[in-house]
């Protein structure tokens, strides 16, 4: 249960209220039980007969000493026994519970949370208590409300209430706020059995388990349903979106779900871990190969392909490696004009953390050539030694693998793939008159988007970043003023690195006019 869910203040008394039979029993002014009503919002009379029985069962009390005026006493009939039934707690239950107490087998007893009468000023926890002993009640148990009280301390006092009381599940809480009359606040739990369960491998390559129950279906982690050892004919607990009970969670169930499973994809054997998420431990899996599908085609502003299509273009083999996309129909004939650093962007898989500014710089000191880009990248740390730029230990593993240089090569030499020229405008040579120069730009330009202002400057030799840093030896700022970093401004002008407006820089270095004298 969260701690967000009992909505009340630091101070406040909680009653914890297990799944059972919801009532509330009503004393006269005489301190006679004359009904029984089934809720605390006094839904249904259960009826003489059902009351009489539970006195001549000695489940409560035929009278009680408070008189003088009408009491209704708040509380649950509970036993140990699991759920069976669908839908909400605890109403779904109510015809069992009330069957096995009459049975008299299961062990009911009645606990109470809260005293409403007439005759005394029982509104406060200690009275209730007080009176609940002199009327020979069974209390709740309850705790307090703490200011720094979280969901895994709340969780830990009721581990211990469940653990004493062995409540499997709570239905809400009965709860009393700075003295005043209690109200009960309920958690809404749903029972269900499950129709269908089914493992699957869903678009980021992790392992999950569909569970369908009437017309609903949760997707959770793997190791969650190992844990819980929900199968097709499981009685499960759902709290909102999340299953936190199963009747065949226990460690004595002999048909349990194995905690090694096989990648459907790879084949190999992978360990269940306790908690969380899971995905197969290979890097050249293909279950991991559509999220990078899904980054290559929207970073070369490709149509990305339907999960489905892909997940059986691999299954079938047509599709092995990220090259193949490119051999698909929709792209075949495709002619893809790209810079360096953009297409490396949508090579490289997005959990290696490279930035787009880390590859503009690498481009750059590799004079945006593909075959020396290649050279640093077959010897990750020349990139430190001798382009004095870092390089992350994920990037270095990756770049480890035997496949990831051929997919680079294949993907770059491929016969859809058009670099730009080395990041120039095409069709003309200009001086590199920005060589060596690190250029931040923010904002929106009228030269056209950040990626075309991009390689307008590096077309001049200039290295293009986004993200304030101390070596920058301009900040640019578009025309157009919207989108503006406000704290890379602050912090060049700090620095005392120039602030330059988008005309005023292109101006200075005669770039429009070259622009106009060689484009086509």
């Amino acid at each position: 249960m969260l701690l967000s869910k009992t909505v009340c203040p630091a101070g406040s008394l909680l009653y914890i209220v297990p799944t059972g039979l919801q009532v509330v029993l009503r004393y006269n002014a005489l301190g006679n039980i004359v009904s029984i009503h089934q809720g605390f919002n006094k839904q249904e009379d259960l009826g003489e007969d059902f009351m009489k029985a539970l006195v001549r069962m000695g489940l409560v009390p035929n009278a009680i000493k408070l008189t003088g005026g009408v009491t209704d006493v708040w509380g649950v009939f509970y036993s140990h026994g699991c759920t069976s039934s669908n839908g909400l707690l605890p109403d779904c239950e109510y015809d069992r519970i009330k069957s096995e107490i009459l049975d008299g087998t299961s062990g009911y007893r009645f606990y109470v949370g809260a005293i409403h009468s007439g005759s005394a000023n029982v509104t406060d926890p200690t009275s209730v208590i007080s009176w609940a002993s002199i009327c020979r009640f069974d209390m709740l148990p309850y705790i307090y409300a703490t200011d720094n009280m979280t969901d895994s301390t709340l969780e830990t006092h009721l581990s211990n209430i469940r653990s004493s009381f062995n409540v499997p599940f709570i239905s809400g809480y009965i709860i009393y706020e700075n003295r005043t009359s209690p109200y009960y606040y309920p958690v809404n739990l749903r029972t269900a059995t499950v129709k269908s369960a089914k493992k699957y491998t869903d678009t980021n390559g992790y392992i999950k388990y569909d569970v369908k129950y009437g017309d609903h279906t949760i997707s959770i982690n793997y190791s969650d349903a190992v844990h819980l050892n929900i199968q097709k004919g499981s009685q499960i607990i759902i709290d909102r979106s999340h299953i936190i009970w199963c009747n065949t969670a226990a460690s004595n169930v002999t048909n349990r779900l194995s905690k090694r499973v096989t990648c459907e994809f790879c084949g190999k054997l992978l360990d269940v871990p306790e908690l969380g998420i899971m995905r197969c431990t290979d890097s050249s899996c293909t279950s991991l190969l559509f999220l990078r599908i899904q980054r290559f085609c929207d970073t070369l502003d490709l149509t990305i392909p339907e999960y489905s299509k892909i997940k059986k273009l691999i299954k079938s083999d047509d599709i092995q490696v990220l090259s193949d996309v490119l051999l698909l129909p929709e792209y075949s004939e495709k002619s893809i004009n790209v810079s360096l650093y953009k297409l490396l962007s949508a090579i490289l898989p997005a959990e290696l953390g490279v930035t787009e500014n880390w590859l503009i710089k690498l481009c750059n000191k590799c004079n945006n050539n593909y075959k020396t880009v290649r050279y640093y990248l077959a010897g990750p740390l020349r990139i430190t030694t001798e382009l004095d730029m870092e390089v992350t230990p994920r990037l270095i593993r990756w770049l480890s693998a035997p496949q990831t240089l051929v997919e680079l090569d294949t993907i770059v030499n491929s016969s859809n793939i058009t670099l730009a020229d080395t990041d120039r405008l095409s069709g003309f040579n200009v001086p590199l008159i920005l060589l060596h120069k690190t250029i931040l730009i923010t904002g929106t330009f009228k030269h056209g988007s950040s990626a075309d202002v991009t390689t307008i400057l590096q077309s001049y030799g200039a290295t293009v970043v986004t993200d304030f840093d101390e070596f920058i030896n301009y900040v640019v700022v578009g025309d157009i003023k919207d989108g503006i970093k406000g704290d890379a401004i602050i912090g060049a002008k700090s620095l005392g690195i120039p602030v330059v407006d988008e005309h005023e820089f292109f101006d200075h270095f005669g770039i429009d006019a070259d622009l106009e004298n060689n484009l086509v």
